[in-house]
């Protein structure tokens, strides 16, 4: 054999015996897997002028080690105080996001962001109107629908305090970049497996032996 040759087989040699080793040591180490499940609500608006929507969100989350992979759905809609119409301005939106987590102790931050499928119903043209004016407000409109689909980039800030393993609140603000982006803020509530099981206190003997 040439010193080549005998190099290169030292190499592959080094090589097998360290990812053997690796892979000895990843086995006894087992990684948690925490579970997540986000409820909440709040209010967006965007660029397609339909004011102020209020809904809910929900959300299923699954972390390993920083990062975490999620499923979400967010539907609102508009309130009318005075009058009524056919239908109020509504939007509903389903994404799949992928993150990073940065926590301490019992404080929990993320940021995600992903691809999402959108669906609107929004007021288009004034059809027809009847009932009795009161200070100029129409009890009875009757608008022209318009549904729309979309895709959109969703963007995710959570900041929760997770005072107990189990369960924690805080807010979100997020961002859905599309043709008609909207963004807004939730009022949440999380539970599932959150965090580690904080350590045991070791007792110290008084007296040693």
């Amino acid at each position: 054999m040439n010193s080549s040759f005998k190099i290169t087989l030292l190499i592959a040699v080094i090589i097998l015996t360290v990812n053997y080793a690796n892979g000895q040591d990843s086995s006894k180490v087992k990684t948690p897997m925490y579970y997540r499940l986000t409820v909440g609500g709040g209010t967006c608006t965007g660029s397609n002028d339909e004011g102020y929507l209020f809904g809910f969100t929900m959300e299923f989350a699954l972390q390993r080690k920083k990062t975490v992979y999620a499923l979400g759905v967010k539907a609102l809609g508009a309130i009318e105080l005075l009058g009524t119409s056919n239908f109020q301005n509504n939007l509903n939106s389903v994404d799949l996001t992928y993150g990073k987590v940065f926590s301490h102790k019992s404080f929990f931050s993320s940021i995600s962001g992903g691809v999402g499928y959108i669906s609107r119903e929004s007021k288009g043209a004034l059809l027809a109107r009847d009932g009795i004016a009161l200070f100029g407000i129409i009890s009875n409109r009757t608008y022209e629908k318009i549904k729309t689909n979309s895709v959109g980039v969703p963007i995710s800030l959570k900041t929760m305090w997770i005072p107990r393993r189990y369960g924690g609140v805080g807010f979100e603000l997020y961002l859905n970049i599309n043709e008609s982006t909207f963004y807004g803020i939730n009022f949440c509530y999380q539970f599932g497996l959150l965090r580690p099981a904080p350590e045991k206190t070791r007792k110290r003997c008084l007296f040693r032996f």
